[in-house]
């Protein structure tokens, strides 16, 4: 569990840096690398939808809200958080 969240935070923090960096790709395949390592982690799940949004992946954004929301089902019961499912309203609104 230790090195799993490590590993964890290390992909969220490189994500980050990319996204600050207005480097979409390379926040991508730091969000994916993370997710995986810790298939339940949501908010690497939210921060890959916000990159597939910036790079106007849509179709992406929503299939990774989606699979998300079937591991968080089927694997812990419960539903994304309502930071996650904002994100995933503002793409169907088209923002």
């Amino acid at each position: 569990d230790k090195l799993r969240n490590s590993l964890r935070r290390a992909a969220l923090a490189a994500g980050r840096i990319h996204e600050n960096a207005g480097q979409w790709e390379q926040a991508v395949a730091c969000y994916l690398h993370g997710l995986n390592t810790d298939h339940w982690a949501e908010e690497l799940y939210r921060r890959l939808i916000v990159c597939y949004q910036k790079l106007g992946n849509r179709a992406d954004a929503v299939k990774t809200y989606h699979r998300c929301c079937s591991v968080l089902k089927t694997e812990l019961g419960i539903a994304p958080s309502a930071e996650t499912q904002a994100v995933y309203a503002s793409i169907i609104a088209g923002h």
